[in-house]
C-alpha cells in the first residue's frame, strides 16, 4: 500500500513491472498485477493511487491546520529551545523549563546585559555550569536573541504569545537586545574592551 501514497511511487512500481517476471501484491485490496495484467486491473491500480495520494494530501493540510491552530493558542510544535523540555501529558505535546539549566540561561542574560562579559566569556561561563553539557558561542547567541525565554514564540515571521513558563522577563529580554543592537553598530562593546553602563552609546567623541 506504499505504492499508493503518491504518483511517485506508483512510477516507479510501473517501471518495475516492464521487468520479466515481476509481480506487485497488494495484499489489502486482494490485486496482484504486472506487464501483462488487463486494463481492469490496471485501473484499479490507478484509482488506488489517486485515492491515497488524496488522503496523504488531505491529512498533510489536516497537520498543519492543527499545527497552526495549536500556535495561535500559544504551544509550541517544534523541538523546544535550549533549557527547555519537551513532553507529552495525557498524549499532548507539552514544553516545560529544565530545572537543572534554566538558572543559568537566567544568569547569562543578566551577565550579558551588562555590557561587561563577550560571548566567549558566556559560553565559558554557563560551560562550566551545566558540566557534562556543552554549548557553543553561536547557540548562546541565539538564545539571547531567542523571544521564547521570555514567553513570545517566532512562527513564520509572526511574534505570538506562548503559554509557557519564562525563564527571563520581558525588560530583561528587551534590554539584551539593545546592548546586542550597540555591539552590532560597533560602538566600543568587544570582546577585548569592555565598556561600563548606564550611558554606553550615547555620547560619541567628535573627532
Amino acid at each position: 500500500e506504499r505504492a499508493y501514497r503518491g504518483y511517485r511511487s506508483a512510477y516507479l512500481v510501473e517501471q518495475l513491472m516492464n521487468e520479466p517476471d515481476v509481480k506487485f501484491h497488494f495484499t489489502r485490496d486482494h490485486l496482484v498485477i504486472d506487464k501483462n495484467s488487463p486494463m481492469s486491473v490496471k485501473d484499479r491500480f490507478g484509482i488506488g493511487v489517486w485515492l491515497g495520494k488524496r488522503y496523504t494530501d488531505n491529512l498533510r493540510l489536516e497537520v498543519i491546520k492543527g499545527m497552526n491552530e495549536r500556535e495561535s493558542r500559544g504551544y509550541w510544535n517544534h523541538k523546544a529551545p535550549f533549557g527547555y523540555l519537551n513532553i507529552r501529558v495525557s498524549g499532548r505535546a507539552k514544553v516545560i523549563v529544565d530545572e537543572k539549566i534554566s538558572p543559568y540561561i537566567k544568569e547569562v542574560f543578566e551577565m550579558y546585559v551588562t555590557g561587561n562579559y563577550s560571548w566567549s566569556e558566556l559560553t565559558d561561563h554557563i560551560n562550566r555550569k551545566i558540566v557534562p553539557k556543552k554549548v557553543g558561542k553561536t547557540m548562546v547567541e541565539r538564545m539571547i536573541a531567542n523571544p521564547f525565554y521570555y514567553g513570545g514564540m517566532a512562527v513564520k515571521g509572526k511574534l505570538l504569545s506562548g503559554k509557557h513558563e519564562k525563564i527571563v522577563t520581558k525588560k530583561l529580554w528587551d534590554d539584551c537586545q539593545r546592548i546586542k543592537g550597540i555591539r552590532s553598530m560597533g560602538q566600543g562593546l568587544t570582546d577585548k574592551a569592555k565598556v561600563k553602563k548606564p550611558l554606553m552609546g550615547l555620547l560619541h567623541c567628535g573627532i
